[in-house]
């Protein structure tokens, strides 16, 4: 059975206040952060919590 206290809390992460994602000026900071975002989610999917809980299952 699952419960809600097993859930782990997952804050974001703050943008910077002057970055806007039309200005030119700050295209590499939002690539920046969509590459770490993408190999965050790489990783997760290949050693995340998910996959833990998977293996406790069988």
């Amino acid at each position: 059975m699952v419960h809600a206290s097993d859930t782990k809390i997952v804050r974001h992460v703050k943008v910077k206040a002057q970055a806007h994602p039309f200005d030119p000026k700050w295209t590499e900071y939002f690539n920046a952060k969509k590459l770490v975002l993408r190999l965050k989610s790489k990783w997760d999917s290949l050693f995340g919590p998910a996959n833990a809980r998977e293996s406790k299952l069988e």
